[in-house]
């Protein structure tokens, strides 16, 4: 995925200098400089536009963004929305399912009659468009007036449960489920539940024949973020809290933990298990992913 911020000189001065050890000499006319990282290519055009490119492209996006202090817009302008998006309606969604560090994260919110003219003027849109530095910006304008649950599984409880059969589809239906009775009690109503769909409603349903009294979704639907802002809204709560735990994990370690599951993550995740040990790893990572057996690979 491609990533491209509009600077001025002296911030593209500092860019320049701070890249300096991974300076491409031979660059095109049009350009006035290209850097060349592990996981990231970096263009710097005249017109003072910088493309960030590669598989670590928004980690150093998002870096400039916060270092220069130039979040986009609060939330992106986003035009032709299905007519039943802001639908009164509970929403959830999850967050770090496909992350190997961090936690399971699932939230579900409430879109009513009293905040509904509030969100509306946030214009929200799609939440899986916004970059993270967007995720932590907007969340606290939304969760003072929207009521939301929130359900985090911690790396440790996550591997138990896994390791005890659950596989991770049972897991999310679980909080899910979990997410959206503790947020009927808070809300003293029943109102149309609305799943961004991970799984088939009979599957879904199967996962929680244990649940007692688990609350019956209306409407399943794949990409739901994008037609329901009530989802869109859970959405960001979940991405938000999955950020704020993640950011807590790479304090205590010492060690800035990335984000997804690619290959910065595996040696990253080597390093962990030479310095702490595999005991360690299971309360901060997804330890079935493969990333563990490719950790593994690179220490030996």
């Amino acid at each position: 995925m491609n990533f491209t911020v509009t600077l001025n000189d002296n911030q593209v001065k500092t860019l320049i200098r701070y890249y300096e050890a991974s300076k491409v000499d031979v660059i095109p006319p049009h350009m006035k400089a290209f850097f060349k990282t592990t996981h990231c290519t970096i263009s710097v055009y005249h017109t003072n536009k910088v493309m960030f490119q590669g598989e670590q492209s928004q980690n150093h996006y998002e870096h400039w963004l916060e270092t220069f202090h130039l979040l986009p817009e609060i939330l992106p302008s986003k035009t032709g929305k299905p007519d039943d998006f802001y639908k009164i309606a509970m929403g959830s969604d999850e967050s770090g399912s496909g992350d190997y560090f961090g936690p399971l994260t699932v939230c579900a919110a409430y879109l009513n009659e009293e905040n509904l003219t509030r969100i509306k003027a946030l214009n929200i849109a799609d939440s899986k468009t916004l970059s993270d530095a967007q995720i932590r910006q907007i969340v606290p304008l939304i969760t003072p007036h929207v009521p939301y649950s929130l359900m985090v599984l911690d790396n440790l409880k996550y591997n138990a449960l896994i390791d005890k059969g659950y596989n991770l589809n049972s897991l999310k239906a679980y909080l899910h489920a979990q997410a959206h009775k503790m947020l009927m009690k808070k809300i003293q109503d029943e109102p149309i539940i609305i799943v961004d769909q991970f799984a088939s409603p009979t599957h879904y349903h199967s996962y929680l024949k244990q649940f007692k009294d688990a609350p019956r979704p209306h409407i399943f639907q794949t990409k739901a973020e994008n037609a329901y802002a009530c989802v869109a809204i859970a959405s960001m709560i979940a991405r938000y809290a999955f950020l704020k735990k993640l950011d807590e994990l790479s304090k205590d370690l010492a060690t800035p933990l990335p984000k997804g599951a690619g290959n910065e993550v595996d040696e990253v995740a080597s390093k962990l298990i030479k310095q702490l040990g595999e005991r360690r790893l299971k309360t901060i990572a997804k330890i079935h992913f493969k990333n563990t057996l490719k950790a593994k690979a690179l220490i030996k």
